[in-house]
């Protein structure tokens, strides 16, 4: 058996029979780009009825997938698809305590230390001194202080740039067509923000205990995990590579250091959970579970936006209401990050739930069974906000936007809003603050009808309903910040056919059916800052067929073949309609005005209805051969593969600057397996015509309100040709 934890660590968890063997294992590889793994493992008994097993591993790669102009490369196979180093560590022990008690118990802790892998930004970036939902003068901005750009786009309109005033870094974007090298080389880019990516502190531990009694096993599971999570990224995703430029405001020089611009992510985290569990063991037609089950999280996400940690006016922000209100230029709360925006929203998280299964095999061949659970969770918490803008609201002055516009009180009925208390400004330490708290429950179930009329055909029929528990956008203070649950029917049927022994066929079409589908949205609150919500979609119909052919012609070789086609549209939005920020005119392909007001304000809402889900795509096809050739020192298993892609959007807003095209990789491996078992080699080719592909693919809106659109199309990158080797070996 095997399994794997949160931060990516794989679990081998003891045989339960005990073992008088001893051995110990490691291994050691290497990849393109200086990658490099090793892991040790040790095993073996310690008594007739107790086992254990220690082992660790590390990891390490320098360099990276995408060069930074001025900088340290990024991306790479480490976690998250990053390069630098990471290591696991697990410890585990195995008893058999008398006849009737089993046990068994695993600690671990894995962190990493890592260079976070910036989607590529591809289109023109144009100079505007405040670009679309920014709070700081932009350093694309500067550029057009440079001989020669005065007149490029975007820079008409703004402050007077100080003649001579700009510092660049030795490379600047305005070298490149449209500022932006990725337009040559999309796995070139500028970026002076070192992007990091760290886990530390993290401790897991597991343990499950099973009592046999006469006819079932009453079993606990529990578990506990905690972590510190640090995500350090360029905000923008890409960077003018200016240094500083000075503008005159009010009269007087100001000069801007845009430099190190950045976004911060936390999480510190911790949870655990209990179940358990009442299993018949007996022989017979009717088989049961029931069980109950406890789990509870508690965390805290701090995230600032907009850091700039080189203009000191950030540091020390004035109080934008006074100013407003006629009392002059009066300190407001420190603004130690010296980040445009800083949120924050610590909540605790409970779910208690009881369940309950049973089968009957009614014939030889016909079985079913049935499942039903139901869930109570609670979620409670503390939201927090703060916007500080520079030079927008007040030439030259870092001012607190807070209190902002939105109020926490609902206009249309006087409360507060759902899931929300009364909000406040804590004028210490300068952010908008209010309680969250909400409950949700459901009952969910599945049943399952099963026909296997010979030992080579298997034909099922499920039915399932689920729910997924509802949440808050925390950390805006913004209008309506409860997301409502989500429930889907599923209907499922499928074939496993068997032809003699060289052929078998699985074939599966399903049918889901989600009310209140949970989607992230990206709106425009009142600072004009932008964010990603969670947002519901009444009702969305997904459906498909999934198909796998495996062809086993003669002794050596195997040939595997998967196709999947899928389906995934909004079915009805209840005659809502939504604003896409990227395209608030709706005057790009894809976006659909029908049944929705005509524009207001600038802004003219879309329909969703019959848009395509994010990462959908219709097509997937997956082709894989085994040729495995035996020899008396040990075999050879060579392989092949082929994956091709659809092309699919990365937003519910289906424009063409969010589509990912289709695309295909090819992978190789060849691979010796000593017949001692006591080692084995193998090299492998990833990508092998090192094709582009994407992940997923964005689109950002620079221009600010009232000017031409300015596009951006944000790309994450699938992996480059990749060329490695790996030796394992064993001690006995």
């Amino acid at each position: 058996l095997h399994g794997s934890n949160a931060d990516g660590g794989t679990i081998n968890y003891i045989s339960a029979k005990p073992t008088h063997s001893f051995y110990a294992e490691g291994r050691v590889g290497g990849q393109s780009d200086g990658e490099y793994y090793g892991e040790a493992v040790v095993s073996g008994p310690i008594t007739d009825w107790l086992r254990f097993r220690v082992g660790g591993n590390y990891s390490k790669q320098s360099g990276g997938f995408f060069d930074n102009l001025i900088g340290s490369r990024e991306g790479g196979v480490l976690a998250q698809g990053n390069n630098g180093n990471q290591e696991y560590f697990e410890a585990q022990l195995d008893a058999n305590i008398g006849p009737h008690l089993d046990g068994w118990a695993m600690v671990s802790a894995g962190d990493y230390h890592t260079s976070f892998q910036t989607p590529r930004v591809v289109g023109n970036i144009n100079n505007y001194e405040f670009s679309n939902g920014s709070l700081f003068p932009s350093s694309f901005y500067g550029l057009c202080g440079l001989a020669g750009h005065s007149l490029d786009a975007g820079c008409a309109g703004g402050q007077p740039i100080v003649p001579g005033s700009v510092m660049t870094t030795p490379v600047n974007a305005s070298t490149f067509p449209g500022n932006n090298p990725s337009n040559v080389n999309i796995r070139n880019f500028i970026q002076q923000y070192h992007d990091s990516n760290v886990q530390d502190h993290d401790l897991a531990l597991a343990t499950r205990w099973t009592y046999h009694f006469d006819g079932a096993d009453l079993q606990y599971l529990g578990g506990f995990q905690q972590f510190y999570y640090n995500l350090g990224v360029s905000g923008a995703g890409a960077d003018a590579g200016v240094n500083s430029y000075q503008v005159i405001a009010g009269g007087r020089p100001l000069t801007i250091f845009p430099g190190g611009e950045h976004t911060s992510f936390i999480e510190n985290e911790g949870y655990f959970s209990n179940e358990l569990s009442l299993a018949s063991t007996t022989p017979g037609p009717i088989q049961w579970i029931g069980g109950l089950y406890w789990y509870h999280e508690k965390y805290d996400q701090p995230v600032d936006l907009g850091c700039y940690p080189f203009q000191p006016q950030m540091r020390t922000p004035i109080s934008l209401a006074a100013l407003l209100g006629g009392h002059g230029i009066v300190p407001a709360a420190p603004n130690p990050h010296m980040c445009g925006v800083n949120l924050d929203t610590h909540l605790t998280y409970d779910s208690i739930a009881g369940y309950g299964q049973v089968t009957w095999q009614i014939t030889h061949e016909w079985k079913i069974e049935g499942a039903a659970r139901y869930t109570d969770d609670r979620k409670n918490g503390i939201e927090d906000f703060r916007a500080v803008s520079f030079d927008l609201q007040v030439p030259g002055l870092a001012a607190d936007l807070t209190p902002f516009a939105v109020s926490p009180i609902n206009p249309a009925t006087g409360k507060p809003y759902p899931g929300s208390g009364v909000g406040f400004y804590n004028a210490a330490s300068g952010f908008e603050v209010r309680t969250l708290g909400a409950s949700w429950n459901a009952v969910t179930g599945e049943a399952t009808l099963t026909w296997q009329p010979d030992p080579s055909t298997l034909t099922y029929l499920k039915y399932a309903r689920g729910y997924k528990t509802g949440g808050f956008n925390g950390g805006q203070v913004a209008a309506f910040p409860e997301t409502a649950p989500e429930y889907v029917d599923s209907i499922e049927g499928g074939l496993k056919k068997s032809i003699g022994s060289v052929f078998q066929l699985n074939a599966a079409a399903f049918f889901y059916n989600y009310q209140n589908d949970q989607q992230p949205l990206t709106i425009q609150n009142s600072t004009g800052t932008l964010f990603s919500d969670v947002f519901n979609i009444p009702s969305v119909h997904t459906y498909g067929v999934e198909l796998e052919a495996n062809w086993h012609p003669f002794q050596p070789v195997v040939f595997t073949a998967e196709y999947t086609y899928l389906s995934a549209k909004i079915a009805s939005m209840n005659g809502k309609c939504v604003e896409d920020t990227v395209d608030p005119l709706a005057i790009l392909p894809g976006s659909k005005i029908a049944g929705c007001p005509g524009p207001a304000g600038g802004i003219q809402l879309v329909n969703l209805v019959g848009s395509t889900l994010p990462e959908t795509p219709a097509n997937k096809i997956s082709l894989n051969a085994l040729y495995t050739l035996n020899f008396d020192p040990g075999n050879l298993i060579l392989s092949a593969s082929y994956v091709w892609k659809d092309k699919t959007y990365g937003s519910v807003f289906n424009i063409p600057q969010a589509l990912a095209p289709a695309y295909s990789t090819i992978n190789l491996r060849a691979e010796w397996d000593d017949a001692k078992n006591r080692y084995n080699a193998s090299v492998f080719v990833d990508n092998l015509f090192n094709t582009t592909g994407y992940d997923i693919v964005t689109a950002t809106q620079l221009a600010p309100a009232g000017t031409p659109y300015d596009l951006l199309s944000d790309r994450s990158l699938t992996f480059p040709l990749t060329v490695g080797g790996e030796l394992q070996f064993r001690f006995r």
